[in-house]
């Protein structure tokens, strides 16, 4: 299929002015494969857009990636830490403690079961009521040259 110039000098009048592909081969009724080899023959690049300015010091960033709003970590954290109200946090989740009960809300934790770390502590080192305490000379080796006597009260039976 062969294009007539004026199309082809359509195409890139539409690309130069920032039309996308697609927007392109819509109005024109091309294949979009064919509006970006087109493009890419005649080296065509989209016009550059106005340069994004930093929401919080205002510089221009000419050469900003796409997405990128803020010019510098420092000017980011500033200007969020200024308007909490933008956030849109959408991940909080209310549980109630597993060892006091209370009520509380975890950021971006699905699966939380205490409210603080002395609750995790506290759950995991309670003791059993139906296991006794060990008893004190179970697990212990006998001092080198000593006799056991007295370390454990059923030793003198058993010797």
């Amino acid at each position: 299929m062969r294009i007539s110039p004026q199309l082809k000098a359509h195409v890139i009048a539409l690309r130069t002015s920032g039309t996308s592909y697609g927007q392109i081969a819509a109005t024109t009724g091309l294949p979009r494969s064919t509006v970006k080899t087109i493009c890419r023959r005649t080296n065509t690049v989209p016009s550059r857009k106005a340069a994004a300015k930093c929401p919080q010091c205002g510089i221009d960033l000419p050469d900003a990636r796409p997405g990128q709003r803020f010019c510098s970590p420092a000017c980011r954290q500033s200007w969020w830490h200024a308007h909490p109200e933008a956030l849109t946090r959408t991940a909080t989740y209310t549980f109630a403690c597993a060892t006091c009960g209370t009520q509380f809300s975890a950021y971006g934790n699905a699966t939380r079961i205490y409210c603080t770390h002395r609750c995790s502590s506290r759950h995991g080192s309670a003791p059993k009521a139906d296991n006794p305490p060990p008893r004190p000379w179970v697990n212990r080796l006998p001092v080198r040259g000593l006799p056991m006597t007295g370390r454990n009260p059923d030793h003198d039976r058993l010797a």
